[in-house]
């Protein structure tokens, strides 16, 4: 699909791709405009995916509107992305206010291209949300007052989990242990990921060197050795919260 010095307005999708919906394409997007699009799903503005290649150049995304991602621009799955010389703003999504792009397998590239005022409502990225493959950024790229509820301007996808607990904790064999275990989720930046009505689901779980409520030895030699061996006990692993899985409720980011 070529499209050159065209306008894409006012049209609406139940699903996906509010202006413009590609899978498996090549699209052009050159010199035009695509404004007041809305999805019910992901991609107000364009949605492309599945080894499609899409570059829009010199064009205008401006209030676009997807109840998903990618407000102005959803992309997953695509073999290029390439945006430039272009302006995204005033675009709204839950993640990716004003582009979303997921798992490229080339480098996604932004060259001299402004994206500003743009919303994530739900998510990370009011600007730009990226997954998998980081954008790399050329020439006059402008990414600023954007709003989301982590990474105003720029956000990923989670990358690490960090915990207060560092190395081992000790007690005896005994004595119940009840540590203070701080567990946070962040994204590329360090962002405290925080998702509107999508809780991160936490295991953990600790191992004794020796049986738990028991006396006689694990045949581990060393706390920092494999799981014990010695089956018979009680239980070989324990939850730490007292329950095999604790939900970080999704606007908190942090348990």
């Amino acid at each position: 699909l070529h499209v050159e010095q065209g306008e894409i307005s006012t049209n609406a999708a139940k699903l996906k791709g509010g202006g413009i919906y590609g899978v498996l394409c090549q699209l052009e997007l050159v010199d035009s405009i695509v404004r007041q699009n809305k999805a019910g799903y992901d991609g107000g503005g364009v949605y492309i995916e599945s080894l499609s290649a899409a570059a829009i150049l010199s064009t205008v995304l401006v209030q676009n509107v997807a109840r998903g991602n990618g407000g102005g621009i959803f992309s997953k799955y695509c073999s290029t992305v390439e945006i430039g010389g272009s302006h995204l703003y005033l675009n709204v999504g839950a993640q990716g206010g004003g582009l979303y792009v997921e798992d490229t397998l080339t480098v996604p590239l932004i060259e001299n291209t402004a994206i500003v005022q743009n919303k994530a409502v739900d998510g990370g990225g009011g600007g730009v949300m990226w997954i998998a493959t980081p954008p790399t950024e050329i020439g006059n790229v402008r990414i600023h007052n954007n709003q989301a509820q982590y990474g105003n301007n720029i956000a990923s996808g989670i990358v690490a989990l960090l915990t207060s607990v560092q190395g081992a904790i000790m007690t005896s064999n005994f004595l119940p242990i009840v540590p203070e275990i701080k567990v946070s989720i962040v994204d590329h930046y360090g962002n405290l990921v925080k998702r509107r009505n999508q809780a991160t689901t936490v295991v953990a779980t600790v191992f004794s060197e020796y049986c738990m409520y028991r006396t006689n030895d694990c045949p581990t030699s060393s706390l920092y050795d494999a799981v014990p061996e010695c089956h018979n006990c009680v239980g070989i692993a324990q939850s730490v919260f007292g329950k095999p899985a604790q939900e970080i409720p999704g606007l908190a980011g942090t348990v």
